[in-house]
């Protein structure tokens, strides 16, 4: 049977019948061996053995070769698809072989520019304007600004940000720039360590085993948060900063808190700070209080148990500074209140509002110093109390609330009827005093002392009964160790004529000692007074 082959030309369809095969001759490149009518140099022509080529105004096109390789713009396809069009082609899509023999070079077509390009061993490497930008070399670095990137990502950029991440969903951002004065370094430390450097030092480091480091590279195994400031100047200290968002408006509201929980969330204690006092203004009134607060067994949040005031007073189980409140305080604000540390309790009567407890052995209990100088002491043996160091004393006035500042300190004082006046409060107890005016007088109540340290109300003093004191001796009166003293009638003692202990005796000399002389030419000795 024979075959029909159909050659269309131009509008003419031609028929051509053969029978068993049927050959060409193998043509050339000027010369196709299948040619359309009219165009004899634009065809198919067999320029070896099982080899297929197409001709194009007398130049090779492409090609099938004896292995199957199809070759674009080549005569030597070594590949499946090999394509190597002209460099000077304007429409350039694909191009291979252009730098070297090994290479491949994409293009976005239009001016050849911009382009990526595979170069064998090499690497990939992306051009923008002739100029490579980026590269992926042999050993699967990625470098973008560099051609020798010296880790899996390299980033160079002198002079401007090497890094960039921006979600403008979330305005969320991550700068690193190259700037050296603000060079940022996210980098692996020791181990398994992350480091952050600023400035070309490390600022922060989160560890291993999950600690968080600031300022330092190391730190105990027991901080997980670990601050430091910076060595060589006074003002570079560690420290947080808790900032509210707006200005208190009363008192009462937060300004920062530090919460304690398990890893359940269970409240545990709470330390926080919050206004005091009423509101706030930008510039001034910025009064605030510090709060400690601890959970009870059972509850499920914390309760206040202390905090510190905007005047530096401290309130332990109680918020007010008053006596009638429960709870315990020290008292910094003298023009409000009168005690300056008090602990109350309305709850139990049978219980004592304050304990002084020695666990361990007997000795002192409390030290009474002024400026540093130990004056006294409250000591425990056994079962005894020692109030060592001291005298008994009462407070009293003058007749008429006369000023007292003028008294000289160890002039006798005589007992009067009338009783001391403070305002409303009932005094029971305390009666005012003169000076002995009366020799040997029996209503010795004492020695004067001091005035007052207090500047409210009547002008009160304070009066020695009991204990060691020293006592005013007149000008020219001689007294030895162990007289009994008695008054002498001007404020001044002298000695008994006799060692019996009477009514009028006042004191017993323990030292001729003078401890002062004053300007009448009266003298101190120390003595333990008898006046009760």
């Amino acid at each position: 049977m024979g075959n029909t082959i159909n050659i269309l030309d131009g509008t003419n369809l031609s028929q051509l019948n053969v029978t068993g095969v049927t050959t060409v001759a193998a043509g050339s490149t000027a010369a196709p061996s299948i040619t359309p009518t009219g165009d004899s140099n634009t065809g198919i022509f067999f320029p070896s053995a099982d080899t297929i080529a197409f001709g194009e105004g007398g130049s090779e096109a492409a090609r099938i070769d004896s292995s199957g390789r199809f070759g674009l713009g080549t005569t030597s396809p070594s590949r499946i698809l090999d394509v190597k069009p002209s460099a000077s082609s304007s429409t350039l899509g694909v191009e291979v072989g252009t730098i070297n023999s090994d290479s491949v070079r994409l293009a976005a077509g239009g001016t050849v520019n911009t382009y990526l390009e595979y170069r064998g061993y090499l690497g990939h490497a992306w051009f923008v304007d002739t100029t490579e930008r980026a590269r992926i070399d042999s050993s699967g670095r990625f470098g973008i600004g560099t051609t020798s990137p010296g880790a899996r990502l390299g980033i160079e950029a002198p002079g401007t940000a090497l890094l960039n991440l921006y979600d403008t969903t979330y305005a969320a951002e991550l700068t690193i720039d190259s700037v050296a004065t603000n060079v940022v370094r996210l980098r692996t430390g020791t181990g398994d360590d992350l480091a952050i450097h600023t400035n070309g030092s490390e600022k922060a480091r989160l560890t291993s085993d999950g600690r968080w480091l600031v300022g330092t590279s190391s730190a105990s195994a027991s901080s997980f948060l670990h601050v430091q400031g910076r060595a060589g100047a006074t003002t570079d200290y560690a420290g947080f900063h808790l900032r509210r968002g707006s200005l208190p408006s009363a008192a009462g509201q937060l300004l920062g808190i530090i919460n304690f929980t398990d890893n359940s969330e269970n409240q545990g204690a709470w330390i926080y700070a919050e206004s005091d006092a009423g509101s706030w203004t930008s510039g001034s009134n910025h009064r605030s209080r510090l709060v400690f607060a601890t959970t009870a067994d059972g509850a499920s949040s914390p309760t206040e148990r202390m905090r510190i005031n905007n005047t530096g007073s401290v309130m332990i189980q109680t918020t007010q500074l008053t006596s009638t409140s429960d709870g315990c305080y020290f008292n910094s604000s003298t023009d409000s209140e009168f005690h300056q540390v008090l602990c109350h309790s309305s709850s139990n009567s049978n219980l004592a509002n304050l304990y002084i407890n020695r666990q361990a052995s007997d000795g002192q209990l409390i030290e009474f110093r002024q400026a540093d100088t130990a004056e006294g002491v409250i000591s425990v043996s056994g079962t005894t109390v020692t109030y060592g160091g001291g005298h008994l004393a009462r407070w009293s006035q003058l007749p008429n609330n006369e000023d007292p500042s003028g008294i000289l300190k160890g002039t006798i004082m005589s007992n009067l009827d009338e009783m001391c006046e403070w305002g409303e409060e009932d005094n029971e107890q305390l009666n005012k005093t003169k000076i002995s005016d009366v020799e040997g007088d029996k209503n010795v109540a004492g020695v004067f002392v001091s005035t007052s340290f207090s500047d409210d109300g009547p002008l009160d003093f304070f009066v020695a009964m009991t204990g060691d004191m020293v006592i005013r001796i007149a000008e020219g009166v001689i007294v030895e160790r162990g007289d009994l003293l008695m008054s002498a009638g001007d404020g001044t003692a002298k000695p008994q004529d006799d060692d019996i202990i009477r009514s009028k005796t006042i004191a017993k000399v323990t030292s001729t000692n003078v401890s002062c002389t004053y300007d009448d030419g009266s003298y101190c000795v120390p003595c333990v007074l008898m006046a009760c």
